[in-house]
């Protein structure tokens, strides 16, 4: 008889793995990629060396997996933050905004995803990620157009201004921001708004002006 795991062995694998890769980000977050290794990973994850690679074939793969949970997450915060009533403008004023936010909580972390050197496997998940990102923006961007928010104008092309000043910002200046910087409020607002302003431009005469989000 072929053997069957149980709802209990499931979880307590499904636990493990979590914990695998909480460690492995913990660790980004404090050397980036190039300081960790899977002796330094089993430690702080209190298993053996070894059993890593029963959840994950290679570091690599484990170093993907981090990279897409982690970007994944940031993305959901983004997308959760814009899926509100109100303007277009000012929902993509609040994906900007959460974002941002949520990279200078851990700004070594934020670097260590969008600009460490990396291998080819890892790239390939953060350019898909970069580009989810891309076209978030973009898509809000064409619905406030279809809503007369704003003047018909290249979209792709925003997203992408967008995308590259947010990721900019966050491999140079906020790699410097400490985790426990008290001027992160100031430096959110300036993201806001410095992405914010390329579109007034493009605004409707009814649209307004836009408002912090709450």
């Amino acid at each position: 008889m072929a053997y069957r795991q149980t709802p209990e062995t499931r979880r307590r694998l499904a636990e493990r793995r979590m914990m695998i890769l909480k460690a492995t980000r913990e660790l980004i977050a404090e050397v980036g990629f190039r300081g960790v290794r899977s002796r330094l990973v089993a430690e702080k994850a209190g298993i053996s060396e070894g059993t890593i690679y029963r959840y994950f074939p290679t570091m690599t793969a484990l170093y993907a997996e981090v990279f897409r949970t982690a970007a994944l997450r940031e993305l959901a915060a983004s997308v959760e933050a814009a899926d509100r009533p109100g303007p277009h403008g000012e929902r993509l004023a609040a994906a900007v905004q959460v974002h941002v936010e949520r990279a200078l909580r851990r700004p070594r972390l934020a670097h260590a995803l969008l600009a460490e050197p990396v291998s080819p496997e890892i790239e390939a998940v953060r350019l898909d990620c970069r580009h989810r990102f891309h076209l978030l923006f973009s898509e809000i961007l064409q619905d406030g157009i279809a809503a007369g928010e704003f003047i018909p104008f290249d979209t792709e092309l925003a997203a992408a201004c967008i995308t590259g000043a947010l990721d900019e910002a966050i491999i140079w200046p906020f790699a410097k921001v400490a985790d426990d910087a008290r001027d992160k409020p100031v430096l959110v607002d300036f993201m806001v708004g410095f992405c914010m302003a390329g579109l007034d431009r493009f605004r409707t005469a009814g649209a307004g002006g836009l408002r912090r989000p709450a």
